[in-house]
């Protein structure tokens, strides 16, 4: 047997499934006719995609007759999810898989809003988030802490949660590094960390006006509360 025609695909991403779309077979016989072969999936074997490689060989076995093309597969092009001119008002959750997060202007969580950062997400901003009367809760593990870091250098005029208005943000296990102020509490706002770690700014935390502040078992380097 031999290939007359490739498959279209070639190059693939981790993960991908086979696809054969394209590809024609030919069989010569002894009698010397030839015969286009019927290939389905099940006459392929020695693909792979679950890791990257270059130059994967990929046998056709038509009655115990073989020939063989090659493939790459190649890592996935990383995710990224920016965030601008959002107000959530509702439930959201920000996944791992889906980082990192890309915070631009304008993004809130107000009213009866609840943002749910889980553990081993990455959020980068370039500007705040408002928990402007909604709920953050950022559910780090000491395994797989919640990263959160500023952009904006130098780092005069960046803040990272800016709680007011009855707004309210939880924390376990986050690591919060380059901003001017990480967490910033006005009037009224409540917020509550633990076993978490700021470094790397001018302040982690700023408190101004009136509001609930509960900071445990947490860290600040280079910096100051």
């Amino acid at each position: 047997i031999n290939i007359t025609t490739p498959a279209t695909k070639l190059v693939y991403k981790v993960g991908d499934a086979l696809d054969i779309t394209g590809l024609v077979v030919t069989g010569t016989y002894s009698d010397s006719s030839t015969k286009t072969e019927n290939i389905t999936p099940t006459n392929i074997t020695g693909f792979d995609s679950s890791l990257p490689v270059k130059g994967q060989i990929v046998t056709i076995d038509v009655s115990g007759k073989t020939t063989t093309y090659t493939v790459d597969i190649e890592k996935p092009a990383p995710i990224v999810t920016d965030i601008k001119d959002t107000n959530i008002i509702s439930d959201v959750v920000w996944k791992k898989e889906n980082s990192p997060y890309i915070i631009g202007r304008n993004v809130s969580v107000s009213g009866n809003g609840k943002l749910t950062i889980e553990a081993g997400t990455t959020v980068v901003f370039n500007s705040e988030i408002k928990v402007n009367g909604g709920k953050v809760y950022v559910n780090g593990t000491k395994a797989n802490p919640v990263n959160i870091s500023g952009t904006q250098v130098p780092y005069t005029s960046s803040v990272g949660f800016n709680v007011t208005n009855e707004g309210e943000l939880y924390t376990e296990w986050m690591s919060c590094k380059t901003f001017h102020i990480c967490v910033l509490l006005l009037r009224g706002g409540k917020i509550y960390i633990n076993h978490s770690d700021f470094s790397d700014m001018n302040n982690g935390i700023a408190y101004g006006e009136y509001g609930v502040l509960d900071v445990q078992n947490t860290y600040f380097r280079n910096g100051r509360f």
